[in-house]
């Protein structure tokens, strides 16, 4: 999970070509992340590595599939779950869930309004 973290961490590229690729390996990680924190151990372990952060950022990152990905694994970790929950709460979450209530992209609407249906 740390690997994870730190990959997504990095800054967005700026080179085109590069950039493709980039998105492309963040959003297998934002999968593999996925698959990882179903586990209410492991989506508490993500707080602990400083994990929370990094899906915070994501939410407002200009690519929709890396939104849409953040916001269905911010609610995999908070489903039933209210240590992560509250951690969220207090990490500033409330206010990026509700700009993306009315993002431009269809999935990152529907992934905010309905969890993790599309």
């Amino acid at each position: 999970m740390k690997q994870i973290r730190d990959a997504l961490e990095a800054q967005e590229p700026e080179d085109e070509a590069e950039g493709s690729e980039k998105l492309e390996q963040r959003e297998e990680l934002l999968e593999e992340l996925m698959d990882i924190v179903s586990s209410l151990d492991q989506a508490r372990d993500l707080h602990k590595i400083g994990g929370l952060p990094p899906l915070l950022g994501l939410l407002r990152c200009r690519h929709p599939s890396l939104r849409w990905r953040a916001a269905e694994v911010i609610a995999t970790c908070c489903a039933n779950n209210p240590p992560v929950q509250q951690w969220f709460f207090e990490g500033g979450i409330l206010p990026l869930l509700i700009d993306l209530t009315s993002d431009e992209d269809r999935t990152c609407r529907t992934k905010v309004g309905s969890g993790r249906s599309q």
